[in-house]
C-alpha cells in the first residue's frame, strides 16, 4: 500500500475525514506527501504557536496544502 493511503486511512481513522475523502482531496503525489507532513507537524505540536511555526517553515506549498483542507471543510 502507498504511503499516502496508508496514512490516509490512520488520519481517517482519527478524524471525520474519510479516506476517499483525502484521496480526492489531494490528487497529486507532491499534495499527498506534503499533506501527511503537515499531519505530522500538527500532531506532534505541543502549541498552535509551535505549530504555526513549523507549518510556515516548511514553506508555502504546506500552507497551500492546509488552505485546501480548509476551504473543504468550511464551505459547502
Amino acid at each position: 500500500m502507498p504511503d499516502f493511503a496508508r496514512a490516509a486511512r490512520e488520519i481517517a481513522g482519527e478524524s471525520v475525514f474519510t479516506h476517499l475523502e483525502l484521496e480526492k482531496l489531494y490528487k497529486s503525489e507532491e499534495e499527498r506527501a506534503k499533506f501527511v507532513e503537515v499531519q505530522k507537524v500538527l500532531k506532534e505540536a505541543a502549541s498552535v504557536n509551535q505549530a504555526t511555526k513549523r507549518v510556515l517553515e516548511m514553506g508555502e506549498e504546506a500552507v497551500r496544502v492546509l488552505v485546501k483542507l480548509g476551504r473543504y471543510c468550511l464551505t459547502p
